[in-house]
Parts: structure tokens; C-alpha cells; sequence
């Protein structure tokens, strides 16, 4: 079977919110590392989708044209033998002296297209405006990015200078670079709805075909949308332009995520509130298509390839697939999308590429760049360390560059957008796929302590199998081995006790031995404090204290035991399933207040901890949420009281234990944590109470 070329490309969007303003580039910190390329090009991809954008060519005034930073950056990729597609406007709404509204855009935007070209003409591939529709909407529509409009007739408009300006672009680079190819990004999820609600899916449908149609000189005096432009205020002479003249697509390029898929429903109260939304009309539920049961046929990026294909004839490539979930997830993402992409080139459909998208990563899309409390969703590349580290996706990425297929334990389960909780109403009538197949499970050992138990529900929650080991009592435990074998252990996570001992020493010896990785923790306890300030992986242990030294001496040789060993240093622990609801370090209960410490919430933890794994990561990390305080000041913020100390205890501080990573600050702050403990234990208690019938 003929098999898509493999592309990548970097998160690059540049949006403007009002008076404030979002560059992609400059916070993954791509904009500062020009290293970064060296990483990607070692990838295995075919073409790279990479930003020249206006808004960091001729930032103030259109006159100007800075091309240092782009020249250095392609000419780095030119000699790795990694050509690009060359995005000239990506999302938002250009420099400050312009707009997606401004009837000046598309000249603009013309002028910077052909310095590019002049500038650049090795380069034949270009997407002047990345996903028209998608941005009119967020712009015109919704009113989330400037100019925040939020009528049809804004949308209209905005789409409309959009393709103007993708036309008049193309053309300028087309008098420098003849055989230039136009490269058409969308977003071109589709609506499903209940049978009330098939006038605005059917609407929804239409609407986002409307930038190929225009590109492709279909939006004629018949085209269902053609009253609505003209109403809007676009003349009929330009519209009949594009339909004598179009500038079609030489590839249409596909963005898919889980969240394209659309369903709309009247009944608003089977929903959350967050997906409440009305036309003018009435008032539904804006839903994920992937959680709701529309049938025992789900519709996926295969459906949307052949779609694509069917409607224009013109070749396709899935421009953009990213998942930013935990790293199994993302596995599966990608796994699934190249079943999907193979599947529609077998079926006839002429589907060139798929493309791993955000390879470093994004801030903040989870609220659309409207919020700026720095969520990251991690790419093939996590960018939190001094040098951007790969994690399991960088290397399935390579993989498949190289041989096609990649494989990984995580793939035995499947993806949680086919398993059955996903959905917000249940119906016995719909058939949910089960896993792909059974097999490879994480060995836990420890299942019946606090700490094993929290393991044993996020693994189950993420769809990764689990089995509970007695742990070996002795080095020649042999029993321990054959149930390894025989479950398919394929890593072992040690969850008996947070302090490392003898024990711990002999599983790490027997892991290397077996050549499995182990996941083990460890606590602050080989410190003494006394440096004034939180401590790193690399800070000695305190020598005037013999458990310190003899808690050091057997981290030392956990990690020798074998190569494949993580061994998580930590703080007191905190859950919301403990049965006491606090915390699972014995420590806690002396209520300190003299020591400064940085409590984890296990959840945060156990997430953290399973991702490294998956991750194929080694040696000492400390995973403890960022920030610090007394036990006492955690058992007051546990409690629900201020954390705050009472006046004149500042005094009494005498040690400060608290950690931080030269690794990179992977772990949410402990403000953070602790309201998602009091979050979840309301919920808890909640469930509880109705549980009791209260």
C-alpha cells in the first residue's frame, strides 16, 4: 500500500486579543533556539510547515521588511534537506497597522507574499492564510480575537478579505515562482445535530466549504451562500472575479482534531453549561461529535479525507493532527490518524501527507489564547528544559519517518474516544469498540497502599493495564519473574513506600537484569536544609545525619540497579482518595512548623510519573509541585483554612527542604493543586452523600 509522506510543523500562531497579544513562536521559546531545526530535521519528515509571517517580518509599519531571522532559520533548513511550506499569516489578524477588516489586508498581505518569494525562491509551497473559515469565526463570529466581531456579517466579511488576500498573494509569488503550489488549510469538521436541529447543521455544513469555494470559483449567483455575501457587503463583481479567474488549491489540506467533529442538541440540561450556545433562532448544546452516541458508526479523519476527495478532486493532505493529552493518547492519536490516512488512499483518495502538528508544543489553547495561565500541551518535544526534550511521540515520529509503523506498550488500549465513558448520555444501543488487543501491563507493586491505589485508578483511567505483583522478597524470588512473564509486564512501578529500602534495591537489580523499566520514588529526607534555598537533583546529601546518608546511599544504588530505573524524588503527599482526604506521608502528622517543604498532589504526581515512563525516561528527577510551606500550613490549606502562618512563627522556620528541578518545571504550582484537591473532594463528598441518599 502506498504509504502518505510524514510532515511536521510548529504551533506559530500570532493573535490579537484586544490591546494584548499572543506569539506562539516566542513563548515555546522556538523564536530564541535555532537548534530546534537540527531536532526536527532529524525527524524523518518530508516538508516542514513553517512560519514567515507578516507579523514578525514588518511588524510596524508595511514599509519595512526584516528578513534576518527567517533567512538564518531557512537557509538551516535548506542545508538539512527539509524544504517548507510557508505560512504567511497564521490565525490572528496581522501587525497592529492592519486587519483581517482593513480593505488594505490583501494588498498587504500581496506585498509581503512577493518579498518572500524574492527573498526565498527555493521555496514552492506556501499557505498565505491558514484556515480562513476557522479564523473568521473566532474573529467575526464568536467574537474571541480581533476585531471580535460576532455576526454573521462581520464573519462574511473577514472571510472574504482572507481569500482576497490568499488570491492576491498567490499571484505576487506566482510572478517570482511559477510553479508555486498553494497549500489550503481548514478545519472541515462536520455537524451532526438531532433531527430539531438539522437547519443549523445543515448551515454549519455549508459553512465550511466557503473558503475552497470561493479559492475554487464556485460561489456563483446559485451558490447557497452567494445571497448571503452580497447582503453582507461584498460586491457582486468581486465575487464574480473569483468564479471567472479562481486561484484553486494545489493541495487542501485538512486540520484534524478531536474537537472537529461537531454535534448540536436542543435538550441543554444532558450537557455541561460550558457548551451552551444559540443562534438567533434558540439556544443548544455545542458538543464534541466523539462524546456523544450517534450511532455505531463514528465518524473520523477518514471520513473527512474521503469527503475532501470526493468534493473537489484535488489532493489532500491531513495538515494537522495533534492530541494534547497524556502521552499514551497522543500515541494513539497518531496511531489511529495513519490507520485512517491508509485507509483513504486504499479506498482511492489522493491523500499525499500527514502532518505531526505543534512539535513543540502550545500555551494556552485550551481557552483559545483567551486566557494567559501558561497550559501547556506538550508536543513530540516538551520544551521545558534547557533544551527541548523528546518524548515518546518524538520517537514514534522517527519511527514512522523511517520504517512506516511504530509501536509502543500504551497501544495495547484503546483511545479514550472509543471507549465507552466518553460519552455524556449513555445508550445500550450503540456497540463501543473494545480495546485493539490485550496484552503488555504495568507490574504494580504495592497495589494495596494508598499510593498503589492511586496508580492502579489513573492507569485504569488512561486505559493502561494493570496488574498488582507481590513484590520479591529475596534476590533468587523466582515466582516474582514468572508472573511478570506470564501478565506481559512490560515496566514495574514500585509504589510500597516513598522512602527507598532494601527492597527497593533488590526490584531495581532484577529489573536491569530483565532489562524492564522501573518507576520508583524516593523523598526529601537526604536533605538538611540548611543551603537557603530549594534543592536540585544534583545537591549532595546531608553528611552530618546518618539516615540522610543512608537514604542517599540506597537511592544510589536503586539507580544502579538498572539504567531503565526513574526514581521520582518527592514531597509530603497529598490525595483526595486517601481515606483520611489529607496526606499519605506518616511525616505530616507531627505538624512541623519549623521545616519548609514542597507538597505533590498524587494525582499530579502519578500523571507526571506515568508520562516519563511512557517517555522511556531514566535517573533522578524531583517531581513535587512548585511552591512550598509547612506541614502545618498544608494541614491548614487541606482543611480549607488560609494556609497563611500566625504572627511571629516566621521565626521559627529553621529548614527548608523544598525542591525544584534543573531538569525543567514540569509540575503545576502547589496554589494549583490545592484547588483541584478542594474541587475533588467537593466532588467526592457529593457522590458520597448521594450515594447515602441524602
Amino acid at each position: 500500500m502506498e504509504e502518505p509522506e510524514l510532515w511536521g510543523g510548529i504551533e506559530c500562531t500570532v493573535a490579537r486579543l484586544r490591546s494584548r497579544w499572543r506569539d506562539q513562536i516566542r513563548e515555546t521559546g522556538h523564536y530564541d533556539r535555532i537548534a530546534d531545526l537540527d531536532l526536527l530535521a532529524g525527524m524523518g519528515l518530508k516538508r516542514l510547515r513553517y512560519p514567515v509571517l507578516l507579523d514578525h517580518v514588518s511588524p510596524h509599519t508595511i514599509e519595512e521588511a526584516c528578513f534576518g531571522w527567517h533567512e538564518e532559520r531557512l537557509a538551516r533548513l535548506e542545508e538539512r534537506g527539509l524544504p517548507i511550506i510557508a505560512g504567511l499569516l497564521h490565525h490572528g489578524s496581522g501587525p497592529r497597522y492592519t486587519s483581517l477588516a482593513d480593505p488594505k489586508f490583501a494588498s498587504h498581505l500581496a506585498r509581503h507574499a512577493a518579498r518572500t518569494a524574492n527573498r526565498f525562491p527555493h521555496v514552492t509551497h506556501y499557505t498565505p492564510v491558514n484556515e480562513p473559515v476557522t479564523t473568521a469565526r473566532f474573529s467575526g463570529l464568536y467574537g474571541h480575537w480581533f476585531p471580535h466581531g460576532r455576526d454573521e456579517g462581520t464573519f462574511l466579511q473577514i472571510l472574504f478579505s482572507e481569500v482576497s488576500a490568499t488570491v492576491a498573494a498567490m499571484r505576487s509569488i506566482r510572478t517570482v515562482v511559477p510553479e508555486a503550489v498553494l497549500v489550503q488549510t481548514e478545519d472541515l469538521g462536520k455537524t451532526l445535530s438531532t433531527p430539531h436541529m438539522h437547519y443549523q447543521a445543515e448551515r454549519d455544513n455549508q459553512r465550511r466549504w466557503l473558503a475552497l469555494d470561493l479559492l475554487t470559483g464556485r460561489v456563483c449567483a446559485h451558490h447557497p451562500w452567494h445571497r448571503a455575501f452580497v447582503a453582507a457587503g461584498i460586491n457582486r463583481d468581486d465575487l464574480d472575479a473569483l468564479v471567472a479567474d479562481p486561484v484553486p488549491p494545489g493541495i487542501i489540506g485538512i486540520n484534524y482534531y478531536l474537537t472537529s467533529d461537531r454535534y448540536l442538541d436542543e435538550e441543554l440540561t444532558a450537557y455541561p453549561r460550558r457548551t451552551w450556545g444559540s443562534n438567533t433562532r434558540e439556544r443548544y448544546a455545542d458538543i464534541e461529535a466523539v462524546r456523544v452516541n450517534t450511532g455505531p458508526a463514528t465518524e473520523t479523519l477518514y471520513d473527512r479525507v474521503m469527503e475532501v476527495w470526493q468534493r473537489y478532486r484535488t489532493p489532500v493532505a491531513v495538515t494537522e493532527i495533534h492530541n494534547g493529552s497524556s502521552r499514551e493518547e497522543q500515541l494513539r492519536w497518531v496511531a489511529d490518524s495513519m490507520t485512517h490516512a491508509r485507509d483513504a488512499i486504499a479506498a482511492g483518495a489522493g491523500l499525499k501527507a500527514v502532518t505531526m502538528w505543534s512539535l513543540l508544543g502550545s500555551f494556552d489553547w485550551d481557552t483559545l489564547l483567551r486566557r494567559r495561565h501558561h497550559h501547556y500541551e506538550v508536543g513530540a518535544f516538551d520544551i521545558r528544559f534547557g533544551c527541548p526534550r523528546p518524548t515518546a511521540l518524538a520517537h514514534a515520529i522517527r519511527a514512522i519517518g523511517e520504517t512506516g509503523s511504530f509501536d509502543h506498550p500504551v497501544l495495547d488500549g484503546a483511545g479514550w474516544w472509543l471507549t465507552s465513558n466518553r460519552f455524556y448520555r449513555s445508550n445500550s444501543n450503540v456497540t463501543v469498540l473494545p480495546p485493539k488487543r490485550s496484552g503488555r501491563q504495568i507490574g504494580l507493586i504495592g497495589s494495596r497502599t494508598a499510593l498503589g491505589e492511586a496508580f492502579q485508578r489513573l492507569c485504569r483511567g488512561r486505559g493502561l493495564g494493570v496488574v498488582s505483583l507481590a513484590g520479591p522478597e529475596e534476590a533468587n524470588d523466582a515466582a516474582f519473574w514468572s508472573d511478570t512473564g506470564k501478565s506481559h509486564v512490560w515496566a514495574i512501578i514500585d509504589a510500597t513506600d516513598p522512602s527507598p529500602n532494601a527492597r527497593a534495591i533488590v526490584i531495581s537489580h532484577w529489573c536491569g537484569f530483565r532489562d524492564l523499566p522501573l518507576l520508583a520514588l524516593t523523598t526529601d529526607s537526604v536533605f538538611a536544609g540548611t543551603i537557603g534555598r530549594s534543592y536540585l537533583e544534583d545537591d549532595v546529601h546531608d553528611e552530618g545525619s546518618q539516615a540522610a546518608t543512608i537514604a542517599s546511599r540506597i537511592e544510589a544504588d536503586v539507580l544502579s540497579g538498572s539504567a531503565r530505573t526513574l526514581l521520582l524524588r518527592t514531597g509530603p503527599l497529598f490525595s483526595p482518595w486517601d481515606d483520611r482526604h489529607r496526606t499519605l506521608d506518616r511525616e505530616m502528622l507531627d505538624r512541623d512548623v519549623s521545616t519548609l517543604r514542597s507538597p505533590t498532589y498524587v494525582p499530579d504526581l502519578v500523571n507526571i510519573g506515568l508520562d516519563l515512563l511512557i517517555d522511556g525516561e531514566a535517573g533522578l528527577w524531583h517531581l513535587a509541585n512548585r511552591g512550598r510551606m509547612s506541614t502545618k500550613e498544608l494541614d491548614q490549606a487541606l482543611s480549607g483554612r488560609s494556609p497563611a502562618r500566625a504572627k511571629g512563627e516566621h521565626a521559627v522556620v529553621e529548614r527548608d527542604v523544598s525542591l525544584t528541578s534543573q531538569r525543567g518545571n514540569i509540575m503545576p504550582t502547589l496554589d494549583s493543586a490545592l484547588q483541584r484537591y478542594h474541587q475533588a473532594r467537593h466532588t467526592i463528598s457529593r457522590a458520597e452523600r448521594l450515594l447515602a441518599g441524602e
